[in-house]
């Protein structure tokens, strides 16, 4: 069976980790790495499309397009997608999962899901959108991670827990059950998350308190 081309969608560490778990699974060949800000040729050893100009010209060649866009910031991830989407048409936004990663049969997978190894998911979760789950986290029964979120290493879900949209989560942190955290909030490392928090909230402790707001400036850059 001949593997399906793929490009991938900017050019530094966190495309180190989706090329890497792209070569393991041997699903698909990745035929550029696509990055403006980038005025190299070349990426690792892949050839590196840096003016949309150029990219026009390659896209208007293919058929389905599958990119995969490999920016870790959510509200940066959901920017350069909304440009694929309103530049290009058919365009496919596979998921990447690392085959060392453990996922229930009865797990919901959206558009665009990156899954970093050793990670657990158990049954009846959802995971959205344009989410990323990071190195060595957990995730128990019933849980729903909604669109343009991220959690990193070693975050600990306990069971029916709901995160909203653009929300990250840090190293180490513990979220306890039945807790919904909403939309673009950001939880700092190690803090133990025990009741709901609202909107925009800057988070951390043991447990857990509201730092602060998070600013109009921070939902976009940070």
């Amino acid at each position: 069976m001949d593997k399906k081309n793929i490009f991938i969608f900017w050019s530094w560490w966190y495309s180190k980790v989706v090329i890497d778990t792209i070569l393991m699974d041997n699903t698909y060949n990745i035929t550029w790495i696509i990055d403006f800000y980038n005025s190299n040729d070349n990426f690792l050893w892949y050839k590196l499309i840096n003016n949309k100009q150029k990219l026009d010209d390659i896209f208007s060649l293919n058929g389905d397009l599958n990119i995969f866009v490999a920016i870790w910031e959510n509200f940066i991830r959901e920017k350069e997608i909304n440009f694929l989407k309103d530049n290009y048409k058919n365009i496919i936004f596979p998921s990447i999962i690392h085959k060392k990663s453990i996922l229930s049969e009865n797990l919901k997978l959206w558009e665009w899901i990156f899954i970093w190894p050793w990670v657990i998911v158990n049954t009846f979760s959802s995971i959205w959108d344009f989410s990323l789950i990071n190195t060595k986290s957990s995730i128990d029964h019933d849980c729903e991670l909604w669109k343009y979120s991220s959690i990193w290493p070693w975050v600990t879900f306990w069971w029916w827990i709901k995160i909203w949209e653009f929300t990250h989560i840090w190293l180490w942190a513990n979220i306890l059950e039945k807790t919904i955290i909403w939309n673009n909030c950001l939880i700092w490392a190690w803090s133990l998350i025990v009741n709901n928090i609202d909107d925009n909230q800057l988070v951390y402790w043991l447990p857990w308190k509201v730092i602060r707001s998070r600013s109009h400036w921070e939902k976009v850059y940070k």
